[in-house]
């Protein structure tokens, strides 16, 4: 019994941990925006992703993100000047 207690416990607790998604996801949109942008569908909202930081951006205190999947949308350059 203790056994299968502590089994359902671990699995709620993996079923309750944020679900790393695409930069695709976050990227990519076809509704056009109220201003003629096309926002992301997580604008305002917090993401979770799994990527690989593949290049630093030393000049501007960035880094760029990339999945391991190459093509469009795939990548995002993060400025991070510490301020």
């Amino acid at each position: 019994m203790p056994k299968i207690f502590v089994l359902i416990c671990i699995l709620i607790c993996f079923s309750m941990v944020a679900q790393a998604i695409c930069i695709y996801k976050v990227q990519f949109t076809s509704a056009r925006g109220s201003d003629g942008n096309f926002p992301s569908p997580y604008l305002g909202k917090r993401a979770s992703l799994e990527v690989i930081v593949t290049a630093t951006y030393f000049q501007e205190g960035g880094y760029f993100i990339s999945e391991k999947l190459n093509g469009l949308w795939r990548g995002i350059l993060i400025l991070d000047k510490g301020e």
